[in-house]
């Protein structure tokens, strides 16, 4: 599934290089849209080759960037789904869709709904959503395996791979879990305390009032 998803997109950016001198080119925000779904494209394509060589894939384990690459696939995803919101937001990008243009290119009118520009930004973000989500079974198999990170017995790493790895290391997710339990322990302790004054108020005070009814008495 990875590696259909990065020869996906290796196809998609010559695709796209092809459409530039066949089809007529988006211009204004539509333009600037595309091209950051191709610069998406081809970085996310750079960095996810080195999975697909079996010889780098070790290195890769060893010198902890399987973290680096979910990161990277993140970015580059966000970057293309906002990619896709600026083109269809656009004076031209949402209207093209009413056939007009993809009569134009060519396309069969039982077909012509949506124009060519249209489904290579739609086959863009759904490759890399495909991509990463692809990359995070990857890398959930290396950590459930104890592969990753190495030296293992060494980190501080829990045996649940949460989701915040996509944006840090499993070692910083771990830090932050006990960082958020010792702030619950302590947060737990000063309720405890804070209610101690309280109760030995109370009873100094009914303590007072029963000396004076005495005393009066």
């Amino acid at each position: 599934q990875f590696r259909c998803c990065l020869a996906g997109l290796v196809f998609l950016i010559f695709l796209r290089g092809c459409s530039v001198n066949v089809y007529n080119s988006p211009c204004g925000m539509a333009w600037t849209a595309h091209m950051l779904s191709c610069a998406s494209d081809i970085i996310a394509a750079i960095g996810a080759s080195p999975v697909l060589i079996p010889r780098l894939v070790g290195s890769c384990v060893h010198q902890r960037c399987l973290g680096s690459l979910l990161t990277l696939l993140l970015t580059a995803t966000v970057c293309d789904l906002g990619a896709m919101a600026v083109y269809f937001s656009t004076v031209g990008g949402a209207f093209e869709l009413v056939g007009a243009a993809a009569a134009e290119e060519g396309a069969p009118s039982a077909l012509a709904f949506v124009g060519a520009w249209e489904c290579i930004i739609v086959s863009s973000v759904s490759l890399q959503l495909a991509l990463c989500f692809s990359a995070w079974q990857f890398y959930r198999a290396f950590r459930e395996a104890g592969i990753y990170p190495p030296n293992l017995s060494r980190a501080r790493v829990r045996a649940e791979v949460s989701p915040l790895e996509f944006l840090c290391e499993a070692e910083d997710v771990a830090l932050l879990s006990d960082h958020c339990s010792a702030c619950n322990r302590s947060l737990t302790m000063e309720e405890a305390f804070d209610d101690r004054p309280v109760e030995a108020a109370n009873v100094s005070v009914f303590a007072f009032a029963e000396e004076v009814y005495t005393v009066r008495g």
